[in-house]
C-alpha cells in the first residue's frame, strides 16, 4: 500500500502565493541571466549554422515538452484544487498521459535521426530522443506548483540551466565540433526530470505511478483535451518562425534570427510562471464562489500590463545596445543584423505579460474550447504571415509576424474573458501603472539624443519602473487581494 500524500493545501493562503511568486521571480530573473550568457557564450563560441541548429534543437525539445503536457499540468492543478481527495489519482492520469506522448515524440525524434546523415545531427537528435522517453516523470512539478512550494523546484531548475553554462565552457575546451553543444538542452531536460521526480516524492511519501485507467483521473483527460490542444497550438505559434526561418531562408540566417529569439526567448516564459501560483487560488475561488475572483484578476492584471510595458519599452529602445552586450558587432550591423528581430519581439513580450493572466484566469473558468479557438486563429496567422512576409523581407519578417500574432491573442483573451466575468481592468489604474513606461520611454529618448549611456540608463530604468509597478499603488492592491483569500 502506498502511504497518503502529506499535508495538501491547495491554492495555499495569500502569503503562500506572493513567497510563491517571490521565488519564482528571483529564480527567473538568475535564469535570464543564466541564460544570456549561455546565449552570448554559444554566439562567440558557434558558427552562424551551429547556433541556427542550437536553436532548432532547443525549439523542438520544448514542443516535444508541450505536446507531452498538452495541458494536463495546469487542467491537473485545476482539479486538485477543486478535489483535493482525489490527488492520487489525478497525478496518476497525469503520468498515464505524459508516458502514451512521450514515445510517441521518442519516435519523432528517431525517425529525424534517421533521416538525417550520419554524424553529429544524428547524434544529437538521438539524445533528444532519450530525453522524450524519460521526460513524463516532469509533468510531477505540479506537486509542488499545488502546494505553493517554489524553493527547492526553482533551485533545481537553476542548478540544470548552470550545468548547460558549465557544459558550454567545458565542449570548447576540449575542442568538440560545434554540432554537439546541441546534446546540452537534452541534458539539461535530463536533469530536471531526476530533480522533480525526487522532490514529489518527498512531498507525496510515495512515489506516484501511471496507471491504465485512472479511477477517478478521468477529469484529467476529458479536461485536457480542449486545453492540451490549446496549448499545443499555442506552442505551435510561437515557435512556427524558428522552422519557416530555416525551411526557407537557410540555417544562416536563422543563426541572426536566433541571436535575437534565444536572447528574449526566456522572458516570454517568465508571465506564465509569474501567474502560475495564482492558477490553484482562481479555482479554489470559483469553487467556493468567492465574488473577489473577478478581483484578483483585475489586479493582477493590472500589475502584469505595467510590467509587460517596461519590458517592451526597455527592449525595443535599446535593442542594439543589448545585442552588442551579447555579442559585440556580430548581430548589430550587415545582413545578420538582429535589431529590428529584437525590437519586435520585444513589443510581442508586452502582449504576453498582458495575456496570462487572462489566460490563467480563463483555465480556471474552464474556458477551453474559447482558448482553443484564439489559438487556431493565432496558429493560421503566424504562419500565414511568415510564408508571405519571410520570402520578401528575410528573417526579420519572424519577428513581426510574432508581434502581430500575440497582439491578436492578448485582444482575443480579453474577449473570451470580458464575455462571462465583465472586463478585467479599470481604465483609470491601467493609466497610472503606465506611468512609468512614460517617463522610461522619454528618459531613453533623451539619452538616445544625448549620445548617453543608453544601455546602463535602460537597464537601470528598467529595475527602478519595474520596482515601481511592483511596490507602488498596483502592486500593493494587488498583495491586497491575495491577503483576502
Amino acid at each position: 500500500m502506498e502511504p497518503e500524500g502529506r499535508g495538501l493545501s491547495p491554492g495555499g493562503t495569500g502569503s503562500d502565493v506572493t513567497r510563491s511568486q517571490g521565488w519564482l521571480a528571483s529564480s527567473w530573473m538568475v535564469r535570464i541571466l543564466l541564460g544570456l550568457l549561455i546565449t552570448a557564450t554559444l554566439g562567440r563560441y558557434l558558427d552562424a549554422d551551429e547556433f541556427g541548429f542550437y536553436a532548432l534543437v532547443s525549439s523542438l525539445l520544448l514542443l516535444s515538452a508541450v505536446v507531452m503536457d498538452m495541458g494536463t499540468g495546469s487542467v491537473a492543478i485545476r482539479e486538485i484544487g477543486r478535489a483535493p481527495a482525489d490527488e492520487r489519482q489525478i497525478l496518476g492520469a497525469l503520468l498515464t498521459w505524459r508516458r502514451t506522448i512521450s514515445w510517441a515524440a521518442a519516435a519523432a525524434f528517431l525517425l529525424g535521426a534517421l533521416l538525417v546523415a550520419p554524424g553529429p545531427r544524428r547524434w544529437v537528435l538521438l539524445c533528444c530522443c532519450v530525453a522524450a522517453l524519460l521526460s513524463p516523470a516532469a509533468g510531477l512539478s505540479v506537486v509542488s506548483q499545488v502546494r505553493q512550494a517554489q524553493g527547492a523546484l526553482q533551485l533545481m531548475g537553476l542548478a540544470a540551466q548552470g550545468a548547460v553554462l558549465t557544459g558550454c565552457f567545458l565542449l570548447h575546451a576540449v575542442g568538440v565540433p560545434g554540432l554537439y553543444f546541441a546534446c546540452l538542452p537534452s541534458i539539461r531536460e535530463l536533469l530536471n526530470v531526476a530533480g522533480t521526480t525526487l522532490l514529489a516524492r518527498r512531498r507525496l511519501g510515495y512515489v506516484p505511478r501511471s496507471r491504465s485507467r485512472p479511477p477517478t483521473g478521468e477529469q484529467v483527460l476529458r479536461g485536457a483535451k480542449l486545453q492540451g490542444a490549446a496549448v499545443l497550438v499555442q506552442a505551435a505559434y510561437f515557435h512556427v518562425d524558428v522552422i519557416l526561418v530555416r525551411a526557407l531562408r537557410g540555417e544562416a540566417e536563422l543563426g541572426a534570427y536566433a541571436a535575437a529569439f534565444r536572447g528574449i526567448n526566456p522572458l516570454f516564459l517568465l508571465p506564465g510562471v509569474l501567474t502560475a501560483p495564482l492558477l490553484p487560488l482562481f479555482a479554489a475561488g470559483l469553487r467556493n464562489g468567492d465574488g473577489r475572483f473577478h478581483l484578483q484578476v483585475t489586479r493582477a492584471f493590472t500589475v502584469m500590463v505595467g510590467l509587460g510595458a517596461v519590458v517592451a519599452t526597455t527592449g525595443a529602445m535599446a535593442s542594439e545596445e543589448l545585442l552588442g552586450l551579447l555579442y559585440g558587432d556580430r548581430f548589430t550591423q550587415g545582413p545578420a543584423s538582429s535589431v529590428s528581430s529584437l525590437r519586435w519581439l520585444s513589443i510581442a513580450l508586452g502582449c504576453v505579460f498582458s495575456t496570462a493572466v487572462v489566460g490563467a484566469a480563463t483555465v480556471a473558468s474552464r474556458e477551453d474550447r474559447a482558448a482553443l479557438r484564439v489559438a487556431v486563429t493565432g496558429l493560421l496567422l503566424n504562419t500565414l504571415g511568415n510564408l508571405v512576409l519571410l520570402p520578401i523581407l528575410g528573417f526579420e519578417a519572424a519577428a513581426m509576424t510574432t508581434a502581430a500574432t500575440e497582439a491578436w491573442v492578448l485582444f482575443a483573451t480579453l474577449r473570451v474573458f470580458s464575455r462571462r466575468h465583465g472586463h478585467p481592468f479599470v481604465a483609470r489604474d491601467l493609466a497610472r501603472t503606465l506611468i512609468p513606461t512614460a517617463i522610461l520611454s522619454v528618459t531613453l529618448a533623451v539619452v538616445a539624443r544625448s549620445g548617453g549611456p543608453l544601455l546602463l540608463t535602460a537597464i537601470a530604468g528598467a529595475v527602478v519602473s519595474g520596482s515601481v509597478v511592483l511596490w507602488g499603488p498596483a502592486g500593493r492592491g494587488l498583495r491586497r487581494a491575495l491577503r483576502d483569500v
